[in-house]
């Protein structure tokens, strides 16, 4: 506790006593009394409030001394930068200095992270359904949110009917908010595995993470501001054959585009990314794109993404998108898969979407029976972050001909220590080379948890008893660097960075996670894999033929390393699953004791 902040205690304190001590000796006077009483019931409110008043007094001397120079568009803050981290275990894979095969226990990266304690991101019901109920005025669609009995009341189908899970946020730093989705669900069976019909939810929050209410932005494609929190109104495919299940949107993510208007003014937009039914491919599910900022006779707010001219397949989801920044004026970016690793890129005014790295797309894959994609274990998850040039600019050992992106998958594990199937997020780096265009997986993280209690699937149980444990990493809030000025370099180093993970328990609610100290690993990560590209590029006066089959080499060598890296970070779950049992058997036993 600071000096002032003492001091002011001290007078408070003395003044409760003084109050105290002496209102008898002047209590034969009326006014004086009421007078006394009124400044000791603000002495008491005041010390009552104290914590309050002192968080207030540190966050202003922060902000005038310690982190003045953070910038207004930065997504960090004090509360953030201040709360309490512990600390976290991280371990990975990642191919050293010129390897192409190893074991798994040579592959390895550790390094450690903090971490602070999860944040719950609620929303208010409530208001959601009204909301609803007033948009289905306008809008038939929205009738299947309301299949219920006339005998049930509003709060009976609130706690039975209605669910909010999946949430995705992004910043948006030219309007300083983050942006967050969420997945709403009702669900006429009071199954939230088995919904009725799904809606997207957007609340608005500052930095500080405190929402805001009715909150207007100007946008620059809108004639008309914005208000939030809102529903997005998403056309949403009905089935009259199957009326009571699997309507709208799901699995939102939300990511950030950058952009210049046509008068040339630089701009920013949420895409919201999700899969959905859909009528115009056969009652498929496909991926689709909406633009929450964009016009309603806008024709390219709402888009179904199609690879080519393939044959749709029955189910396409967990497409991880992301940017590459000279072309997100026309194109955004999806890993289609991790492992084989199969890049393509999606129009944004038509939707169409195109190979761009990775197995060729052939008909013969887009057959009826194939129900899931479901090509490994590890997929989905959060967008990707391109991680910042500056990051690395003066390590010579790392290649500047490369971009890299972070994000976290999760992987699905069967028969995990004592449940049935457990989900958890990974940590991976995707690269791409500047100057052949070619793709690469370059680090896969074990089986992640932040130091979360992960809810269990069923209230009431535990987690072996539910036999379920899900984990899913939704989006990455931010990413952002604490910077200092350094006299001799002159400029501006970083001292710390931050992360925002969102991430949903067992489908039951939205949380936040705050992480310092991926700055450090990631560049632990770029310098250990890119000693074999400097002793590579370094090779001069190949003919054309011995670089094409070079080339081809690569990408053979490429792919191995890709399902490698994979292989082993799967591989690590039965010691994680183990771990977390014994973990769960020893809260179930400290419940039955108590």
């Amino acid at each position: 506790m600071s000096l002032i902040i003492r001091i002011l205690l001290c007078i408070l304190l003395v003044s409760v006593f003084y109050i105290v001590s002496y209102t008898h000796l002047i209590a034969y006077n009326k006014k004086r009394k009421r007078k006394i009483l009124a400044a000791l019931g603000v002495a008491l409110l005041l010390t009552y409030n104290l914590n309050t008043i002192i968080d207030n007094v540190e966050y202003y001397r922060l902000s005038f001394t310690k982190y003045k120079n953070i910038p207004e568009s930065s997504p960090l803050s004090i509360p953030v930068i201040n709360a309490e981290y512990t600390r976290y275990n991280i371990n990975g894979y990642s191919f050293k200095a010129n390897s192409i095969t190893s074991n798994c226990q040579n592959l390895e990266v550790q390094s450690n992270l903090q971490v602070t304690r999860k944040y719950e991101l609620v929303d208010d019901m409530y208001s959601i359904r009204r909301r609803i109920s007033q948009m289905l005025l306008k809008n038939s669609m929205f009738e299947n949110c309301f299949l219920d009995e006339p005998d049930e009341t509003e709060e009976e189908i609130l706690a039975t009917k209605w669910f909010r899970f999946g949430g995705s946020s992004a910043w948006l730093s030219k309007y300083k908010i983050q942006f967050l989705v969420s997945r709403i669900i009702y669900s006429n069976l009071s199954k939230k595995n088995d919904p009725t019909m799904s809606v997207l939810h957007v609340q608005v929050y500052n930095r500080d993470w405190r929402e805001l209410k009715n909150h207007k932005i100007e946008v620059l494609q809108n004639d008309e501001p914005l208000i939030f929190p809102q529903v997005l109104n998403i056309p949403s495919f009905q089935s009259p054959a199957n009326r009571f299940g699997l309507m709208g949107p799901e699995d939102p993510r939300v990511i950030v585009r950058n952009f210049k208007t046509p008068k040339g003014e630089e701009d920013q937009e949420p895409i919201v990314v999700f899969n959905m039914l859909d009528d115009n491919i056969n009652k498929k599910r496909g991926m689709h794109i909406f633009k929450p900022f964009a016009r309603e006779d806008d024709e390219s707010r709402f888009l179904l993404l199609r690879l080519g001219d393939l044959l749709p397949r029955k189910i396409e989801k967990n497409w991880i998108p992301f940017f590459i920044d000279d072309e997100q004026d026309e194109f955004l970016h999806f890993m289609y898969s991790i492992d084989p690793l199969l890049i393509v890129k999606c129009s944004l005014t038509n939707g169409m979407c195109y190979w761009v790295f990775g197995p060729e797309f052939d008909n013969a894959l887009q057959i009826e029976d194939h129900n899931v994609q479901d090509i490994g274990a590890m997929r989905g998850g959060t967008n990707l972050i391109r991680i910042p040039d500056y990051v690395y600019d003066k390590n010579r050992l790392i290649n500047r001909n490369k971009q890299y992106w972070i994000g976290f998958p999760r992987s699905h594990n069967d028969n995990c220590g004592c449940t049935k199937v457990t989900y958890r997020p990974h940590m991976m780096i995707l690269s791409r080379n500047l100057k052949d265009k070619t793709y690469k997986l370059e680090y896969m993280s074990t089986l992640l948890d932040f130091n979360m209690e992960v809810l269990s699937w069923e209230k009431g149980k535990t987690v072996c008893e539910s036999g379920k444990s899900v984990m899913i990493p939704n989006g990455i809030a931010y990413w952002d660097f604490l910077k200092e000025w350094d006299d001799e370099e002159k400029k501006a180093t970083i001292k710390d960075d931050y992360m925002g993970l969102i991430i949903s328990e067992s489908d039951t609610n939205i949380v936040l996670i705050h992480i310092r100290g991926f700055y450090y690993y990631v560049l632990k990560i770029l310098k250990n894999l890119e000693m074999k590209e400097v002793a590579k590029n370094s090779q001069s006066g190949k003919s054309k033929a011995d670089k094409e089959e070079e080339l081809e080499l690569d990408f053979d060598v490429a792919e191995y390393q890709n399902n490698k890296m994979v292989k082993c970070a799967l591989e690590d779950a039965p010691k994680y699953c183990k771990i977390n049992g014994l973990l769960d058997a020893l809260m179930k036993d400290n419940k039955d004791d108590e």
